[in-house]
């Protein structure tokens, strides 16, 4: 009779704490689900290329960043960028240790869907806003 009494405190204390930790774990995904739907209207998703010149290329899809990003600081947070800032804006001369060579220099295009063409950079890197689903590429190459 004891052993009765004991096993059923301890499935009703175990059902207690079951369900206790289920509810607390739905509460977190819920905070969880509401924190990322706060997150997405903070913030664009791109994707980037660097195309290195020598046949070595690297996608940076769905690539996440601030609303008033630019494609510098897009560039800058999945590589390592060296620039210089002149009367026009930023002008990249190393992506990821690549770059400084005679007569070779990163230029930048974006992706026009309506065309289905790659455009040429119209201004420097650091004046171009991003806006969600850009698709942006960096090419080091010669002209």
């Amino acid at each position: 009779m004891w052993i009765a009494g004991v096993l059923l405190c301890t499935t009703l204390a175990a059902s207690f704490f079951a369900f206790n930790y289920y509810s607390q774990a739905e509460a977190y995904r819920r905070s969880y689900e509401a924190l990322l739907k706060d997150l997405e209207s903070l913030t664009i998703i791109v994707d980037l290329k660097i195309d290195y010149g020598n046949g070595s290329v690297v996608w940076y899809n769905n690539t996440r960043l601030p609303l008033d990003s630019n494609l510098l600081n897009a560039t800058k947070r999945v590589a390592e960028v060296e620039y210089i800032m002149g009367d026009y804006g930023a002008f990249v001369t190393r992506i990821n240790g690549v770059g400084g060579e005679p007569n070779r220099f990163w230029l930048w295009f974006y992706f026009d869907p309506g065309k289905g063409e790659w455009i040429y950079g119209p201004v420097a890197c650091d004046r171009w806003q991003l806006t969600n689903g850009s698709i942006v590429a960096w090419i080091y190459t010669s002209f």
